[in-house]
């Protein structure tokens, strides 16, 4: 169930759903407090991770957009 959730959130982050892909990883990071309560730097370093795509999946996005605009003229 972990990984459905970062899964989907991820997916929804790659289709601009930046609402759906928040509730998802705030669904995911509920399980990963409860799963690792016990080692708090395993949820920051997940945190991190997921920090990361953001500006990542924005650079991705911004290309298609660039490559089909160029296409178009």
């Amino acid at each position: 169930m972990l990984d459905f959730q970062e899964t989907l959130g991820t997916i929804y982050l790659m289709t601009a759903n930046l609402s759906q892909a928040k509730t998802h990883f705030k669904r995911a990071f509920k399980i990963y407090e409860k799963t690792w309560a016990d080692e708090p730097e395993m949820i920051e370093a997940k945190y991190q991770e997921i920090q990361e795509l953001y500006p990542q999946v924005g650079f991705f996005l911004g290309q298609q957009i660039s490559s089909f605009l160029t296409k178009q003229a």
